[in-house]
């Protein structure tokens, strides 16, 4: 049970493919699922703890029964993409927990702020 569950939409992309013609990458439709989650301001040890990449640009984490993943470069899968109070993150960390009762954690980078 999620304290305080607020309503978002996470965007979920397929496996990245190259065109043969530019060499360019293609970032495939996303699947669009409504969420719920429990959004909070990440505290000073908690930022602390982030990875340096992460570190500055996180804004939220949120908790969410709903898996969330991270990009992967082995098989090239971009990030989910959570859209919350109108502006679009990229889920930058997560953290499953699998105690009493199972969710996610995962921090949030404002999509315009993720590094490069």
């Amino acid at each position: 049970m999620l304290i305080n569950p607020k309503p978002a939409t996470l965007y979920r992309y397929g496996t990245e493919t190259q065109d043969p013609d530019t060499g360019r990458t293609i970032k495939p439709a996303a699947t669009e699922v409504d969420i719920t989650g429990s959004f909070q301001p990440i505290s000073g040890t908690e930022r602390a703890a982030l990875p340096e990449g992460i570190r500055s640009s996180a804004r939220w984490k949120v908790y969410t029964e709903t898996e969330l993943q991270t990009s992967d470069q082995f098989d090239k899968t971009p990030a989910d993409e959570i859209v919350y109070l109108g502006d679009r993150y990229v889920v930058g960390q997560v953290e499953p927990r699998q105690s009493l009762i199972p969710h996610y954690k995962g921090y949030l980078i404002r999509e315009k702020e993720v590094p490069t």
